[in-house]
């Protein structure tokens, strides 16, 4: 079911799995693929964040755009990690919250919200948690593409193709142990 948030609706949840918000991001590293050695292309990082607890409850990244199949293998890793589904989870109207996505949620009983573009307020929470990961972590690793931005920075000692030294499975485990270990220590504003 769909529901609009009204702008006085609070999008703190009362107890932990009771709303989590889903959004994805960019994630600016090169990989090799881990037989081939092969740039594997445009990686994106999928998270749902549950906003009691300022907590990352389930992750998933992909190679390529974000779809639905990325948004359901969050769920599936929240379900391994918790045994259950937040009661309702907040997204953006992306295409990748359609279809089978929805049906899914429909079918476990999740109420799925979408906040309209003018509402992104609502989405501060995994804003902010995704601009941290950004900065702690893609910007800090051998081979990002941040040092892209900044052309005068750009030398061939630098090149994020010529430095591409982590593997899906190395970045996975990073992830791992930044969202479950090093981000839910963390106190949050």
């Amino acid at each position: 079911m769909f529901w609009d948030f009204l702008m006085e609706t609070s999008l703190i949840g009362e107890f932990p799995l009771e709303i989590a918000i889903i959004s994805s991001t960019k994630v600016g590293v090169e990989l090799n693929h881990t037989i081939t050695e092969r740039n594997l292309g445009e990686i994106w990082l999928t998270i749902m964040l549950d906003t009691y607890l300022r907590s990352v409850l389930s992750y998933h990244i992909t190679i390529g755009q974000p779809s639905n199949r990325s948004n359901i293998m969050v769920l599936n890793e929240c379900v391994r990690r918790y045994n259950r589904l937040p009661m309702t989870i907040v997204t953006d109207q992306g295409r990748d919250f359609t279809g089978g996505f929805y049906k899914l949620l429909k079918r476990y009983g999740v109420i799925m919200v979408c906040r309209s573009p003018h509402q992104a307020q609502f989405s501060s929470l995994v804003e902010r948690c995704l601009a941290s990961v950004t900065s702690q972590t893609f910007h800090n690793l051998k081979g990002n593409t941040e040092i892209i931005r900044n052309s005068s920075m750009d030398t061939k000692a630098t090149k994020p193709l010529d430095n591409r030294v982590w593997t899906l499975p190395a970045l996975n485990a990073l992830f791992k142990e930044y969202f479950y270990e090093s981000y839910d220590t963390t106190k949050h504003s």
